[in-house]
């Protein structure tokens, strides 16, 4: 398997036109598409491996259920918030894709208090 690459820059995010799919519908996927916005990178679409999770929008975002994502997303990079990086992305090769982005960078440049989320702020600063 190819190694998580680290979001070194966040500039290939922003600048490419292959969609951005938050992997795991966690509580922390709420503050990583925060981190995306603030940061100016488009959140295309959430992804999880439980169908019940994918009936509705997260964040305002469409949801896919993880085995369906190569008929809507041939190509795509994915930001990993699931708590198994590796196990994620091993997954997600398996269905064809190659680029996987640890969410790190992302939240330690998050302001956590300036956002109101599903769980309490203190929860998310200890998981962020």
């Amino acid at each position: 398997m190819n190694k998580i690459i680290k979001l070194e820059s966040i500039d290939i995010l922003k600048n490419t036109k292959d969609p951005i799919i938050i992997f795991s519908m966690n509580e922390e996927s709420e503050a990583l598409k925060f981190a995306c916005d603030e940061n100016g990178i488009k959140v295309t679409a959430f992804c999880d491996n439980e169908i019940r999770k994918t009936t509705k929008p997260h964040c305002g975002v469409e949801t896919v259920y993880t085995p369906d994502l190569p008929n809507k997303f041939p190509e795509a990079n994915f930001i990993m918030a699931h708590h198994t990086l590796e196990d994620g992305a091993e997954q997600l090769q398996d269905l064809g894709y190659k680029n996987f982005f640890s969410p790190l960078q992302l939240l330690q440049s998050l302001d956590v208090e300036k956002y109101e989320y599903k769980v309490s702020k203190a929860y998310m600063k200890k998981k962020s």
